[in-house]
């Protein structure tokens, strides 16, 4: 039998293996866990797919005390180790971004002529394309990076993959719409994935074909609740009133009400009435639909709330919510009191709004 091959181009997203495709070496790096984990659940299925893997798996951490150099011939003599029980041994080695010098070039060494009958699995938190051994690693095909999306563009990207994996595919307005609501974290993303594709298939006429998720769909499972509790926060602050806004604060959903998670909530929402200022005067929904890419419900919200504010105003504001942002992931301050503390400050912003000039479109 051919051996297994080596992996998937460098630059191609990770797809799940079979037994019959498994590649030799895979090192999974990056920061997001949950993406990871999953990468590396496929692996250990498909080179155990009949069990056997208490018996034919080898594990290191090079976070470990110890000798570097000892620890990767440790790792390169249990590749080399034939399979007991099992169709293929798997080696998992932790922390790979820590075996430098004489344990990266042993390590090297075995990628040169990897054993046919092991799948030697590196996990790091980060890759260093300057080292060799990462080089090497994507020279080969085997390194795949997860990380975090950054913008919409990798959410996107993220959450077709999560569609994919769940045998459902998102309509474009859906997509739009699902990016909207949810924040930039891939478990958020995988969870709200999962609930839609777990409503569609129950709501699907019998062989209707591929399961499609619309924007009702999202709609119903995550704007009715998500959007109208940011929205009706928003529309506190828009009106000055500072006794609801920190009521709706107080009364957001669990999963929303995280200090962290109200600022990104919040930030998105006046980037967004910054946008809608752009707008022409007598823009209608549709139209702030179309330029905002948004549902044209998400517009005619921006719209209205956006006529409270001026531009200064916003500008303002933003800088108040990336600040609250900055303070909260660098500081030891109370969280739920930097977050009340900036909900006041965009409740006087637009206060001194009102009464100093009408706001602009």
């Amino acid at each position: 039998m051919a051996p297994p091959r080596r992996g998937a181009a460098a630059s191609a997203p990770f797809s799940p293996p079979t037994p019959e495709t498994l590649a030799l070496v895979y090192c999974l790096v990056g920061e997001s866990r949950i993406e990871v984990d999953r990468a590396l659940a496929a692996i250990r299925a498909a080179a155990h797919p009949d069990g056997g893997a208490d018996l034919a798996t080898d594990a290191f951490d090079a976070q470990s005390p110890g000798d570097k150099a000892e620890l990767a011939a440790r790792i390169v003599s249990a590749s080399n180790t034939m399979p007991f029980l099992a169709r293929r041994r798997l080696v998992l080695v932790r922390g790979v971004e820590l075996l430098d010098g004489d344990a990266a070039e042993t390590l090297l060494g075995y990628l040169a002529s990897p054993s046919p009958s092991t799948c030697l699995v590196l996990l790091g938190d980060k890759a260093d394309g300057r080292l060799k051994l990462f080089a090497r690693l994507k020279k080969d095909g085997v390194l795949f990076s997860f990380d975090p999306p950054r913008d919409d563009a990798s959410a996107r990207a993220l959450i077709e993959r999560e569609a994919q994996a769940r045998g459902v595919r998102f309509e474009a307005r859906a997509l739009t719409a699902f990016l909207e609501i949810v924040p930039l974290d891939a478990g958020e993303i995988a969870n709200a994935v999962e609930q839609l594709s777990l409503y569609v298939s129950a709501t699907a006429a019998p062989g209707g074909g591929e399961t499609r998720i619309g924007e009702d769909a999202v709609r119903a499972v995550l704007v009715a609740r998500r959007e109208h509790s940011i929205f009706e926060l928003t529309d506190a602050i828009g009106q000055g009133s500072v006794e609801r806004a920190l009521r709706l604060l107080r009364a957001l959903p669990p999963e929303d009400a995280a200090p962290v998670k109200v600022c990104t909530m919040l930030g998105r929402t006046v980037r967004q009435l910054m946008a809608t200022k752009t707008l022409p005067a007598r823009a209608n929904k549709f139209d702030a639909a179309q330029t905002l890419g948004v549902p044209p419900f998400v517009a005619e919200k921006l719209l209205g709330q956006a006529a409270g504010f001026s531009v200064q105003a916003l500008e303002r504001v933003l800088l108040l919510v990336a600040e609250t942002d900055r303070l909260l992931k660098s500081s030891r301050n109370d969280d739920d009191l930097l977050v009340d503390r900036m909900v006041l400050g965009m409740c006087a912003l637009r206060a001194r709004t009102a009464t100093s000039s009408p706001a602009r479109r």
